[in-house]
């Protein structure tokens, strides 16, 4: 590859800043240079439409995956899934705490000193007090301490007796369900506007990898392929599905 072009389109290629209809002068070479790639296919003009749809759908089978895993990973309590401890109810717990321990240390320096107040005036009340004070404080701890609670953010167990944890029902994985559905049918029509049989897409689509983003790359003149269709298939989600169309330098067809 000589051009500077070429080699500054296969940089955009890989970079995807490269989009749509571009123009090489080898579009045979800027093709070898990154087919090897990784997420990146070399898609037949003709069938682009039904490559879009149908890495538009490995896209939105890895989004349910993701959905379900990060739902399988939500704290789950009571009010159901990723229901969070209530972090003002912790932040008042460890202000008690901090408050304890607090008057915890000032009774120990005072049941000393008061101590030493007994043997040398003979005053009883001195050590009495703050050994009275930290009695009623146990007492207050031993009466108000409740179980251990999780820190804020960590997972939450569901109750013993409560309902399994349902990730299906959850609304990002019916949202990403529902958004794999609908591209479900848009990889339908790309056959059928031609007139042809639905293939079944895991059996025709092995050479598209199931990650984010995937590179199409497809040579084709404007009688393969129409300008207006090719901006419209790198409309939409050109970050999840790029779509390059090579032209050569003095195609005009």
């Amino acid at each position: 590859m000589t051009s500077d072009r070429d080699r500054d389109l296969v940089e955009g290629i890989r970079t995807g800043r490269a989009l749509g209809v571009v123009v090489a002068d080898d579009p045979g070479a800027v093709v070898a240079a990154v087919t090897h790639d990784v997420g990146t296919v070399l898609v037949d003009a003709v069938e682009l439409a039904c490559a879009v749809a149908g890495a538009r759908v490995r896209i939105a089978e890895l989004l349910v995956a993701r959905a379900r895993q990060a739902e399988s990973r939500a704290p789950v309590g009571p009010a159901g899934i990723g229901t969070q401890p209530d972090a003002s109810k912790l932040d008042q717990a460890s202000a008690d705490r901090q408050a304890v321990r607090f008057a915890l240390v000032i009774l120990l320096l005072a049941l000393p000193a008061g101590v030493a107040v007994y043997l040398a005036d003979g005053l009883v009340l001195a050590p009495a007090l703050p050994a009275a004070a930290l009695v009623a404080l146990g007492v207050v701890v031993l009466v108000h301490r409740q179980p251990s609670r999780p820190q804020v953010g960590a997972p939450v167990g569901p109750e013993p007796d409560g309902p399994p944890l349902d990730v299906e029902a959850s609304p990002t994985v019916r949202t990403a369900r529902a958004h794999l559905r609908r591209q479900e049918a848009a990889w339908k029509v790309a056959w059928w506007e031609r007139d042809l049989a639905v293939p079944e897409l895991d059996a025709w689509s092995l050479h598209l990898p199931v990650a984010a983003p995937i590179t199409l790359v497809a040579i084709g003149g404007r009688s393969e392929l129409d300008d207006g269709a090719v901006a419209a298939m790198t409309a939409a989600g050109p970050d999840a599905v790029r779509v390059v169309v090579l032209r050569a330098g003095g195609d005009r067809r």
